[in-house]
């Protein structure tokens, strides 16, 4: 059942706790999404789409595993992880960098009596600084980041013509079965 309906259904029963702050009600709702899959279970017959991880703000998506797994969708699952653990340590290490230059820049620009946040015109001041700042470090994550989903591209028509094979003409182990090896 998906959480907007149990939110609903909880309403009508007059059981739901509205909390007021979005956050805590995202937190809560993330933890439940995440306890609430078999994963294991579930990726024989589905693609699942993860909450969103703390650090990268980054989805992880698990590629549905078949049973009859081909040598070429397992190397293209395989690849396709690899890229998807390498975004997600990027995110993770430029958000920590980000909410840590943030901090500085709130603390060095704050009065010490009103530790109450900037306005928009003096964050858009650090905003464009940590951009020029990291302008390199981004262009190359850009052109990896391409490059890295480039070379998916013939991992996965491999993967979905074996598939295509075994559709139309059985699985490989059928075939072997019957011919005579002498």
């Amino acid at each position: 059942m998906s959480l907007v309906r149990q939110f609903s259904s909880k309403l009508r029963r007059g059981k739901a706790e509205i909390t007021k702050n979005p956050e805590e009600l995202r937190r809560q709702n993330r933890q439940r999404a995440i306890h609430d899959i078999d994963l294991p279970r579930t990726l024989l017959t589905h693609t699942v789409v993860a909450p969103p991880h703390s650090g990268s703000n980054l989805r992880r998506i698990y590629i549905r595993t078949p049973q009859n797994e081909t040598l070429a969708e397992r190397t293209y699952r395989e690849a396709y992880d690899d890229v998807q653990r390498w975004n997600q340590h990027y995110w993770n290490e430029h958000n920590q960098l980000f909410q840590q230059e943030k901090a500085r820049f709130v603390m060095a620009n704050s009065s010490k009596q009103n530790l109450q946040p900037l306005d928009a015109k003096r964050m858009a001041v650090f905003y464009k600084q940590f951009l020029n700042n990291n302008q390199k470090k981004h262009w190359s994550y850009n052109l990896e980041w391409y490059r890295r989903h480039f070379s998916l591209l013939p991992l996965e028509f491999r993967a979905r013509l074996s598939r295509l094979k075994i559709t139309f003409f059985g699985s490989r182990e059928k075939g072997r079965k019957n011919k005579i090896i002498y």
